[in-house]
């Protein structure tokens, strides 16, 4: 991608096997290590994969912010991709936020009591 401009030209010095062989390992011990530490269980993998996706699509929107930014100092059209950015950023940004706020609120808590799955180890 670095060859065809995609990405920094930089990128084109990296070595394709050193990052596919240390990444993949990189990659298979990072998920081992989350499956052991949550114990597999799906309601938490749940929300530690919601975490990363809107901490992702809130990174790429910091980063249109500051393309948005680069275009201000070279006199091109920049307030509209900077509204846009920035406003993707503030709604990217606030919804985990919110979801933890609701998920901790006593009306929240009754309902996960209630679920089948707390009633059976209650009966265990």
């Amino acid at each position: 991608m670095a060859l065809d401009r995609w990405v920094p030209s930089r990128f084109a010095n990296l070595s394709e096997r050193l990052v596919s062989s240390n990444g993949v390992a990189f990659m298979a011990l990072s998920a081992a290590a989350v499956l052991m530490l949550t114990g597999s269980a799906v309601h938490i993998l749940v929300v530690l994969y919601s975490i990363n996706v809107f901490l992702t699509f809130s990174l790429a929107q910091l980063g249109m912010i500051r393309d948005a930014l680069i275009l201000r100092g070279e006199k091109k059209s920049w307030k509209r991709p900077l509204f846009v950015s920035g406003l993707g950023f503030i709604v990217t940004g606030s919804l985990p936020d919110r979801n933890r706020v609701f998920s901790s609120s006593p009306r929240a808590a009754g309902r996960r009591s209630s679920s089948p799955r707390s009633s059976r180890s209650a009966a265990s």
